[in-house]
């Protein structure tokens, strides 16, 4: 399945529209699709392992700033550069997110 698609209608979110909305929801959250209205979710598991692998980073900032600081830049460049490849490598990861239809309780979903 494609990343940041609706699995009902094939729905692709751009990253701006996925920046939007879906980015900010809890790992239980639901929200509706733009263009079927059908429930969505996320795929709990592959989004812990992303939450891992996009978050880790988060403590290379110190190393990644020294880095910068060795090469002359300032400490406020350094810095400021630092965090802002640690976000961009964060929102890359969490791009590959699968979306999954949200099963109410005693609902039964038409998978096409």
């Amino acid at each position: 399945m494609k990343s940041r698609t609706c699995p009902n209608c094939s729905y692709t979110y751009s990253l701006k529209q996925y920046l939007k909305k879906p980015f900010w929801k809890g790992v239980f959250s639901h929200w509706k699709c733009a263009n079927c209205g059908r429930a969505l979710t996320f795929s709990t598991s592959r989004r812990i392992l992303l939450a891992i692998v996009g978050v880790a980073p988060a403590v290379l900032i110190p190393y990644i700033a020294r880095f910068f600081i060795a090469a002359d830049f300032s400490a406020v460049l350094s810095w400021t550069g630092a965090i802002i490849l640690v976000l961009v490598w964060t929102i890359g990861v969490f791009s590959f997110e699968i979306f999954v239809l949200n099963e109410e309780p005693g609902e039964k979903i038409n998978r096409q």
